[in-house]
């Protein structure tokens, strides 16, 4: 999250925390009918009479319980209303910045695709930057994981294709051609599909372009 983004938040924060805190105008009306209802004096029984010497007393009590007050499930209302919205706000804002960050990757992964898949060796450098980036930007919570992997396996359909270019390149019999076609179709190399390839034989290649093609397929196993 930005400094902008997080600023803008804690505004919003403050504003709504300040008619939050301060008192609802049906509180400061049932204050101030309490207070007027509070200075008149008011009859209230029991009265007591005693008589003494013919002479009538009454003695009037003027004191009163006070009156107790429930929840105001309004003022409640108001602040869970608030909350949400603010919940909502920054939910919002999160998932605009995702898709705007993945649009652009997007974007930039199928021109560096386009720019240089007439250069392979180029191309695929482009594109595998590109990845660490994104995987870079995805440990820093900067995209979603539903967008790392979208981006993710764009960026490895367009390494097949670059690759298998490449294999293209040597001197393969067919069977071994669609071997290594097979190993690449995801775009990188297991562990597996490594010491599959190391038992192949491949006596139609000299000795120079086997250690290349060895030297490419060691690479494209550690960038998986």
């Amino acid at each position: 999250m930005n400094k902008k983004l997080i600023i803008f938040i804690v505004f919003f924060v403050i504003i709504s925390s300040s008619f939050v805190l301060a008192v609802p105008p049906w509180k400061k009306q049932t204050a101030t009918t309490a207070t007027t209802t509070a200075a008149k004096p008011t009859a209230t029984t029991p009265t007591t009479t005693i008589v003494q010497n013919k002479t009538t007393i009454i003695i009037q009590n003027n004191t009163s319980a006070p009156k107790e007050e429930g929840i105001n499930w309004e003022f409640v209302g108001a602040i869970t209303g608030i909350l949400a919205i603010i919940a909502a706000l920054i939910g919002w804002l999160l998932t605009r910045k995702n898709r705007s960050k993945a649009s652009g990757y997007i974007k930039d992964i199928n021109e560096a695709f386009n720019k240089y898949k007439n250069d392979t060796g180029k191309c695929e450098a482009e594109l595998y930057r590109m990845k660490e980036q994104i995987e870079h930007d995805f440990a820093k919570g900067k995209i979603s994981e539903e967008s790392f992997t979208m981006l993710d396996t764009r960026i490895d359909k367009y390494l097949s294709d670059v690759r298998r270019g490449i294999v293209k390149t040597f001197e393969l019999s067919s069977k071994d051609r669609k071997e290594l076609n097979g190993m690449l179709e995801d775009g990188v190399i297991s562990e597996d599909e490594y010491k599959k390839f190391s038992k192949m034989n491949l006596k139609e290649l000299p000795k120079q372009e086997r250690a290349k093609l060895e030297k490419l397929m060691k690479n494209w196993k550690k960038k998986k």
